[in-house]
């Protein structure tokens, strides 16, 4: 199975009748997420993200599209040997799908507090984000390693009981981790940038894929509903 990191627009849903029609096909779980939600936006952001997941699994039998969550809430297929993981952030949606483990992270590039640099980076990552002179590069620089930080902690299926400050950057070469309570020596990172956004997967490749694939909503209604029939 070839790796994917698709992609979804909030934007797509505001077509005429098509998030009706997607958060119909949505199971009960997201459908109760999404009702959660008090802004519209939010609402747009938790559809788009439960429309990726069931467009990734529409090959797969029904029996084999039944979810689980780890203790700390990550998503993972109770059969077979897909996997794949959500972010969302600024108006998008991401999932990264694979054959192996993976953790996606996606940030929007936005001011951020020296209080939070100082919270969650270690000395040499203050130092690093700091050796950037002008704002949004040093807002560049943090969120990047941010998102590296967060995609590693999805990947272990950890969340936040693993707290970014524990998760050490290699920032000198190709980007590297480490942890003490894990064995991160097998994680590779790959990164890109979409519009104002900032995108890392955390995976056992060293290129998880070449670029992203961008979805219309529509695409993705008639594969969930076709796959909904069979």
């Amino acid at each position: 199975m070839e790796n994917r990191l698709l992609v979804l627009e909030t934007s797509q849903l505001q077509s005429s009748g098509l998030f009706t029609q997607l958060y119909e096909l949505m199971p009960i779980k997201r459908k109760e997420k999404i009702d959660s939600f008090r802004f519209e936006k939010d609402k747009y952001l938790s559809l788009a993200a439960g429309a990726l997941v069931e467009y990734a699994l529409s090959d797969l039998d029904k029996d084999s599209r039944k979810i689980s969550y780890g203790s700390h809430g990550k998503p993972y297929l109770e059969r077979g040997d897909l996997h794949f993981n959500l972010s969302h952030c600024d108006g998008i949606a991401v999932c990264a799908v694979s054959d192996s483990c993976v953790g996606v992270d996606a940030e929007g590039i936005r001011t951020v507090s020296d209080r939070l640099i100082q919270r969650v980076l270690l000395p040499d990552e203050i130092k690093w984000v700091n050796s950037y002179g002008l704002p949004e590069e040093k807002n560049r620089a943090f969120l990047r390693l941010w998102t590296v930080k967060e995609s590693v902690m999805k990947y272990l299926g950890a969340g936040l009981s693993l707290g970014p400050e524990r998760i050490g950057i290699k920032l000198d070469g190709p980007l590297a981790a480490s942890c003490e309570e894990y064995d991160l020596s097998g994680v590779r990172f790959t990164e890109f940038d979409l519009d104002k956004r900032h995108i890392t997967v955390c995976s056992q490749y060293g290129s998880f894929v070449s670029r992203p694939i961008m979805l219309t909503a529509q695409m993705i209604f008639e594969k969930i509903k076709a796959a909904s029939e069979r």
